[in-house]
C-alpha cells in the first residue's frame, strides 16, 4: 500500500527523472523554484488518527526504478506548511539508502466535516550544493475522531464516519443497522473507518446477472483490518456466503443458523449471500 501511494505522491516530483538521466548522465536543475503542483491524495485513502503511514521513495511515478546512485547525489526534504497541530509525527529518514517519509495523525480530536487539511512540501535537492531539482506541495486529509462508546451504530448515510474507541475499552462492537454486527477485541489499533453499503455496485450487478441470482450484500468500503480476529454476524435468509475480492468470488466457511452467518475474521470486506450455491470455476 505504502509503495503504491508513494508512486502517486511523486507524480510531479520525479516524473522527469528517467528521461533526464538519459541525457549523457546529466541531471538538470531548475534555476528557480517552479510553480508548485497541488495534488490531493486519491479519494479512497485517509490518514487515521493514531496510525502511522510510511512512504518509500524508490521508484518514479511510472513505477520504474530511479537511476542508480540517485539518492547518493540527492536528498529528500519534507516541510509542513499547514496543519502541523494535527500531526503527532512527521519526519524523513533513510532506510538502506532509500528515503522514507513517516506521517502519523494526532488523536483525540473531534472529527470536523470532511476531516482537517494538512499541507506539506517535498523537495529534492543536491546533497553537495543544495541546488533544487524539483518539488511538490501535497495535501492530505487527516480524520481525527471523538471517543466512541464500546458499541457503535454505523449508519449507511455517513460512509466517511470514523470510529475511535477509548483506551479503557477492551472490546469494540460495530453494528451495521439491522444487516450485521462485528464484535472484536481491542489492542493498539483503536480508530477505524467502517463505512459500508448494502446495495449493488456495478461489479455485484454483473455477478448477479452472470449467475442468474440475487444477493444480500454487506460491503465494507475501506476493508478495515483489526489487530485481532473478531466475530462477524451477517443477518440474511440466504444460506450460501461468498466474499468478493479483486473481482473474484470465494466461498466463505461460515456457520449458518437461525437466519445469520457467523464467521471469525480480522479484515472486513465485501460479502454476498445467495439462496443457492454458485457454480464457481
Amino acid at each position: 500500500m505504502n509503495r503504491t501511494r508513494a508512486k502517486k505522491i511523486l507524480a510531479f516530483l520525479l516524473a522527469a527523472l528517467i528521461a533526464l538521466s538519459a541525457l549523457s548522465g546529466v541531471i538538470m536543475v531548475f534555476a528557480q523554484e517552479p510553480t508548485p503542483n497541488l495534488e490531493v491524495i486519491d479519494s479512497n485513502f485517509w490518514h487515521l488518527s493514531g496510525r502511522s503511514y510510511v512512504y518509500s521513495f524508490d521508484t518514479d511515478a511510472s513505477g520504474l526504478p530511479l537511476p542508480a546512485g540517485f539518492w547518493d547525489r540527492y536528498r529528500l526534504e519534507a516541510e509542513i506548511l499547514e496543519g502541523e497541530e494535527y500531526l503527532k509525527s512527521f519526519f524523513v529518514e533513510e532506510k538502506e539508502g532509500i528515503p522514507t517519509l513517516t506521517v502519523e495523525a494526532e488523536d483525540g480530536f473531534i472529527q470536523p466535516a470532511g476531516g482537517v487539511t494538512v499541507r506539506y512540501r517535498l523537495r529534492c535537492a543536491d546533497r553537495e550544493t543544495g541546488a533544487l531539482l524539483c518539488y511538490n506541495t501535497m495535501i492530505l486529509r487527516a480524520y481525527l475522531t471523538e471517543i466512541s462508546p464500546e458499541s457503535v451504530l454505523v449508519c449507511r448515510e455517513d460512509p466517511l464516519a470514523a470510529v475511535t474507541f477509548g483506551e479503557d475499552a477492551g472490546q469494540g462492537e460495530l453494528v451495521f443497522e439491522d444487516v450485521a454486527r462485528f464484535v472484536f477485541p481491542l489492542s493498539e489499533q483503536r480508530t477505524f473507518f467502517p463505512g459500508w453499503r448494502s446495495d449493488y455496485s456495478d461489479a455485484i450487478e454483473a455477478l448477479a446477472s452472470q449467475y442468474g441470482v440475487s444477493f444480500d450484500v454487506l460491503e465494507l468500503l475501506f476493508s478495515p483490518s483489526f489487530d485481532e480476529p473478531g466475530e462477524l454476524t451477517f443477518y440474511t435468509k440466504r444460506p450460501y456466503l461468498y466474499q468478493l475480492e479483486d473481482g473474484a468470488l470465494t466461498p466463505v466457511a461460515s456457520h449458518y443458523e437461525n437466519g445469520a452467518h457467523q464467521l471469525t475474521t480480522d479484515t472486513l470486506g465485501c460479502y454476498l449471500a445467495s439462496s443457492c450455491p454458485l457454480p464457481l470455476e
